[in-house]
């Protein structure tokens, strides 16, 4: 079976399709079903990807979990460890160099003790991403802290090689995501002051005075 993979771009509309008010069908070819796994809670990474082992890119939703102080700061701990953050942030953009989104990268090694081969570990390379501010009026506010992240799992002998990101979209991203926009309208603000009322209640108020008279 072949790979399933996803370039950046292609990734934050996966990602903002699934967190919208109101969302679009896209294409099959990206469209792949997403697990939604808890790596920000309890578990270890080899308990919470042990049913996939034989993926070389695993591709999840997952929600961030905010701590108290600092105030807009979130905790990236799976287990008993925290994820390490990595020097791999980047903003992802469109065709017309406008953010829809960004990519941050995190690092975990997971010790194993073996008794006749000693101690080794497995490595995670974890690839978070979050959509712009752009399109923060289109997320549920249920999933206000979603994120699709991306992992990638190696044996301690094999580190030195994480696949990078793939470059070219699969699909028209920026139609899409055009197509999202459209689907969540801005909402109208309430009128503050509302020229009828104030006419209505002024007739009103004459009204009464001349009751009184």
């Amino acid at each position: 079976m072949e790979e399933f993979r996803l370039s950046e771009k292609d990734i934050i509309l996966r990602l903002l399709n699934e967190v919208s008010k109101a969302s679009v069908t896209l294409p099959a070819s990206i469209n792949v079903e997403l697990p939604f796994l808890d790596i920000y809670g309890d578990q270890d990474p080899g308990v919470i990807f042990k049913d996939y082992d034989d993926h070389k890119e695993i591709y999840f939703l997952t929600e961030l979990k905010p701590q108290q102080h600092p105030q807009g700061s979130y905790v990236r701990k799976s287990g008993k460890r925290s994820w390490q953050y990595k020097d791999d942030e980047s903003d992802i953009k469109d065709l017309y160099g406008k953010k829809i989104g960004t990519r941050k990268g995190f690092f975990y090694m997971e010790i194993h003790s073996n008794s006749s081969t000693g101690s080794y570990g497995t490595d995670y390379l974890m690839r978070e991403y979050s959509v712009g501010d752009k399109f923060k009026r289109c997320i549920r506010q249920d999933r206000r802290d979603y994120v699709l992240c991306t992992v990638q799992k190696k044996d301690g002998y094999d580190v030195a090689h994480f696949a990078k990101p793939l470059q070219e979209a699969i699909v028209d991203v920026e139609r899409y995501l055009d197509l999202i926009l459209e689907a969540n309208p801005l909402e109208s603000a309430p009128l503050l002051y509302s020229p009828v009322k104030a006419i209505l209640a002024c007739l009103n108020r004459d009204s009464n005075l001349n009751d009184d008279k």
